[in-house]
């Protein structure tokens, strides 16, 4: 039996709860690849990652769980790119995302 091998290739993003003091990873393309993980597939995550504390604490988490990231990016900047924002999207209600 060949196991399923998975890429999840795009997003990725930190939901800050500022009410609850939490951050939860992930973005479209890291939630298919944790959970593609969770149901036994081989996945990897390819992205870009920020140089920021946010950049490590995604990349770090999806590595936790079980997904792959040697061949992701790590770029200068909260985004990945030049300064010109945040990384982070704020709400104050979640049920949670698949890489906490």
């Amino acid at each position: 039996m060949t196991t399923m091998r998975v890429l999840g290739f795009g997003d990725n993003i930190v939901d800050r709860f500022v009410d609850r003091g939490v951050d939860y990873p992930g973005g479209n393309a890291v939630n298919v690849a944790v959970y593609a993980r969770r149901l036994g597939a081989q996945a990897e995550y390819l992205g870009v990652f920020g140089d920021d504390e946010l950049g490590g604490f995604l990349r770090a988490s999806i590595e936790a769980a079980g997904v792959a990231t040697a061949r992701s990016v790590v770029r200068r900047g909260s985004r990945g790119s030049p300064p010109c924002g945040s990384s982070t999207a704020t709400a104050s209600s979640s049920a949670g995302t698949a890489a906490e």
